[in-house]
């Protein structure tokens, strides 16, 4: 610039509202429209804003479509022949770390070093699925109670509501389809049609070491098999890896301990049920990927945590995009084949319940849990070799007995074991505090060794059939990496 130039004029950065706040506050609604309206004067050829319709409360639903290949629509995107990633988040309003996360996408991915990305894939981002809920800020909402294992380290200014406004719990309605949100995000999967699927959630539960716990369909019995196992083998080992290596933070299989106050006790996750948006889209043959941010490390850790999980499966997903495209389409392909040769063992399962209001208003569900007989469980060692050990389920006759009994609860799915009415809490080892919690999981000194079998040798023998208690035994179930007792969910 020379003398005679006029000044640059002052462009100042382009930061959604956590950023903004260091962290303090999350996204409104009105934060969310506004920020995508300014990226999309920025970079308005590599990036298209639609809406999937209003919310309950007539709020709207914006939906991004990130593209270097001018691939805006279902059909150019599928012309192009690129994978198609779809990334939901905030389907739980309190659950906000995949909402930043995604607008901080949105932004580097057109006008930043992430930009290169967009000549491989076509990326479609929901960041505000629950825009309702998303607006009932309050700090009591998912605030943190370590003796019921309950909540999260919330950002100052608080979080939205788990259920939209109108009560509904979006992660338990993907059958029955009741909720308008519901309705809409059905309609744009449909559309869309995308090779592999993104759902960002936060945990609740355990205390463990893993700053993001991660999954994928369990209804390889029902839903096509080949995506579940290329997800569950090759695409979540791969981007848990590449995490590691990058950012240093860990990443294992969701679930919990079947005791919370004894690690070596097992680990479980939850049941293979479609009513869960995995499950649901497991039985669809597309590509499906649960990530869980770990609740007891602060918002601006879990945001970073799931921002380098979600890139890393962009990388993964635009290095292997011949794999990605054609283990999608092989399984469409053998589904419909099926569909037109049916089989009388081509049985699947569902679980529902009848929606009902209270006197107060609030939604009441009953949920009847019909176990399945005669199947086989594969648990995953982690320590050494990823072996794996198939034995027939145990018990059927007394787990159906249980299993007749109705369970009652209230908008939250089934009871967490240890928190019913009837239970006394189930107390932390005195040891166990936050502040251990969130040494265990935070960042490790670049240059060191994951040495995960050492890190977590206590729950490395809990994964072997034999190590597990008797009770645990009884309630294992089909589908899944570890051990499921329907009676227990926290997505």
């Amino acid at each position: 610039m020379t003398h005679s130039d006029p000044p640059l004029p002052h462009v100042p950065p382009l930061l959604t509202r956590a950023e903004r706040t260091g962290f303090a506050e999350t996204s409104l609604h009105a934060d969310v429209v506004g920020f995508i309206r300014q990226v999309r004067r920025l970079a308005p050829d590599r990036m298209r804003v639609t809406s999937m319709g209003k919310s309950a409360e007539g709020r709207d639903m914006p939906v991004v479509v990130l593209s270097d290949l001018d691939a805006f629509t279902p059909a150019a995107a599928h012309r192009a022949g690129k994978p198609i990633v779809m990334v939901n988040a905030n389907i739980h309003a309190g659950e906000v770390e995949g909402k930043e996360a995604l607008l901080a996408f949105m932004r580097d991915m057109t006008i930043g070093e992430l930009r290169p990305l967009l000549d491989q894939l076509t990326l479609v981002f929901i960041p505000l699925l629950n825009p309702d809920g998303n607006d009932r800020i309050s700090t009591e909402n998912r605030k943190l109670d370590l003796e019921a294992l309950e909540g999260q380290v919330n950002p100052p200014g608080g979080v939205g509501t788990r259920n939209t406004g109108e009560g509904w719990n979006l992660n338990r309605d993907y059958m029955k389809q009741e909720a308008v949100e519901s309705n809409n995000l059905a309609r744009l999967y449909g559309q869309w049609w995308p090779h592999v699927f993104v759902d960002c959630h936060t945990t609740d539960g355990s205390i463990h070491a893993y700053d993001l716990t991660y999954d994928t369909a369990h209804t390889s019995r029902s839903g096509h098999p080949g995506p579940i196992e290329y997800v569950r083998t090759k695409l979540l080992p791969a981007v848990s890896d590449a995490v590691w290596h990058n950012d240093r933070r860990r990443g294992f299989f969701y679930g919990n301990y079947v005791d919370q106050d004894d690690p070596k006790s097992g680990w479980e996750t939850y049941p293979g049920l479609p009513r869960f948006g995995s499950h649901y889209r497991g039985l669809t043959g597309r590509l499906d990927i649960l990530l869980e941010t770990y609740s007891y490390i602060d918002f601006a850790a879990r945001v970073e945590t799931i921002s380098a999980f979600l890139l890393e499966i962009f990388r993964y997903v635009a290095a292997h995009a011949g794999e990605v495209i054609a283990t999608a389409e092989e399984a469409e392909r053998d589904t419909i084949a099926r569909g037109r040769d049916p089989q009388p063992d081509d049985l699947v399962g569902i679980n529902y319940g009848a929606a009902r209001r209270a006197s107060d208003g609030r939604l009441v569900f009953d949920w009847p849990v019909h176990p399945l007989e005669e199947t086989t469980i594969v648990v995953s060692s982690i320590s050494g070799e990823r072996g794996r050990h198939r034995r027939q389920a145990h018990a059927a006759q007394r787990s159906l007995r249980r299993a007749r009994r109705p369970c009652r609860h209230r908008g939250r799915g089934l009871h967490r074991s240890g928190l019913r009415k009837d239970r006394e809490p189930r107390h932390l080892h005195r040891h166990r505090t936050l502040r251990d919690c969130a040494e265990r999981s935070t960042r490790a000194p670049r240059g060191a060794l994951p040495e995960r079998d050492a890190v977590h040798s206590n729950r490395a023998a809990a994964w072997e059939p034999r190590h597990l208690p008797a009770r645990a035994r009884e309630r294992r179930r089909p589908g899944a990496l570890g051990v499921l007792r329907p009676r227990r969910s926290h997505r």
